[in-house]
């Protein structure tokens, strides 16, 4: 009699190892799935970092290429000039402020309109991660309750005693 009490035992025993592995199957892919999610989500980071440092190198730029402009007419106004060179200087600056903001324009606006739309597109994503997570969640939660519904059926049915 406790030879057939032992199989019954090995036989439940193995079952709840199979449920058991069946179980750690879904929560290790539940793991894998959050990884790649925060993985997702560090490059919108690094995006930000690369955006920053653009903006920040054309504004360095856009300073470094007024002060040259500033400093030739300064070097130039310092010198004496005629009249018609001098107009000839101001058609030169006039000329070099339309091509400036002509160039830095676009420039500023090209990188605001792709912030606005990766943060745009990096809270749609969160809440999609959001969203996943929370279902991922509440299925994780009824795997275990079918998990152990199925130990304890296994149990009810075969004897141990």
């Amino acid at each position: 009699m406790t030879k057939k009490n032992d199989v019954c035992q090995s036989v439940v025993n193995g079952s709840e190892l199979i449920w058991d592995s069946w179980l750690s199957s879904f929560q290790n892919l539940q793991g894998l799935q959050n990884e790649i999610e925060e993985k997702s989500l560090q490059v919108f980071e690094q995006q930000k970092e690369l955006l920053n440092s653009t903006r920040n190198a054309l504004n360095d730029l856009e300073e470094k290429s007024k002060k040259l402009s500033n400093e030739f007419k300064g070097n130039f106004a310092a010198t004496e000039q005629s009249a018609p060179i001098m107009n000839w200087v101001n058609m030169i600056e006039e000329a070099t402020k339309n091509a400036q903001t002509s160039i830095w324009n676009p420039v500023h606006t090209m990188t605001d309109l792709f912030s606005k739309s990766q943060e745009q597109f990096e809270q749609i994503t969160k809440e999609a991660v959001k969203q996943q997570q929370k279902g991922r969640t509440e299925a994780l939660e009824k795997i275990e309750e079918i998990v152990e519904q199925m130990k304890q059926r296994q149990k009810e049915i075969v004897p141990t005693a």
